[in-house]
């Protein structure tokens, strides 16, 4: 799907009863075929799907210095979309300044690799909501420090949401001090864009927080044992 610096494919409020597969090499053996490529916008705001978004293996350019068109750098845009089961983004290459806007998106299910993020200021989920990290253990990064990187590559500015989506997830999973550790740094990244005055108060919270933190899981471990 090539069409650089404009729409590459588009599926935008379209109603799609299965699922949708954007494969690199199959995960399963079968006939050969081209790996998805896209060279251009993949656009599905306000789709609905009824069991899964399957995005493996595949390849997505961005901006080039010759394909700039009003659809911004490429990747794949999902604004508004509703998948009834899993989003899976596995093995995804992101290329040139590619983009994955998830913005007011919602899964049951969402599955990815840390590799296949895209770079700093190129993901937007504000108002992504999801239930889960994966299906299988291992299939996605669980553990507060790594998500907290995911929400960090975010545009600049303050997102609520995505912090309390990521806290309310790990809390529901029985993590609860890395629901906490994620309360915590939203109020850190919050006051940051405040002045001196609210920045030493966002410190002071995040010191008396994390000594919490450090509380809870010792009574958790001894509760445990």
């Amino acid at each position: 799907f090539i069409h650089p610096g404009k729409l590459a494919l588009e599926a935008n409020f379209s109603n799609i009863g299965g699922t949708v597969y954007l494969f690199g090499a199959l995960p399963f053996p079968g006939p050969t075929h081209e790996p998805f490529l896209a060279d251009g916008l993949v656009d599905f705001p306000f789709a609905r799907v009824g069991t899964m978004v399957v995005v493996d293996g595949a390849r997505f350019r961005g901006k080039t210095s010759s394909a700039v068109g009003a659809f911004g750098y490429g990747g794949f845009e999902g604004i508004g979309m509703k998948v009834g089961g899993v989003f899976i983004w596995r093995r995804v290459s992101l290329e040139q300044g590619a983009q994955l806007l998830l913005r007011d998106a919602s899964v049951q299910v969402a599955v990815d690799q840390e590799g296949g993020w895209p770079a700093p200021g190129n993901l937007v989920i504000d108002g992504f909501e999801y239930s889960s990290f994966d299906v299988h253990p291992g299939d996605s990064p669980w553990d507060a420090a790594t998500r907290l990187r995911w929400l960090a590559l975010q545009p600049g500015g303050f997102h609520l949401q995505p912090y309390r989506q990521l806290a309310k997830v790990l809390r529901d999973s029985g993590d609860e001090p890395g629901a906490i550790q994620v309360l915590v740094s939203e109020e850190d990244v919050r006051y940051r864009q405040y002045g001196l005055p609210h920045r030493m108060l966002g410190w002071f919270l995040k010191v008396t927080s994390a000594m919490g933190i450090a509380h809870c899981s010792r009574c958790c471990g001894r509760s445990s044992s």
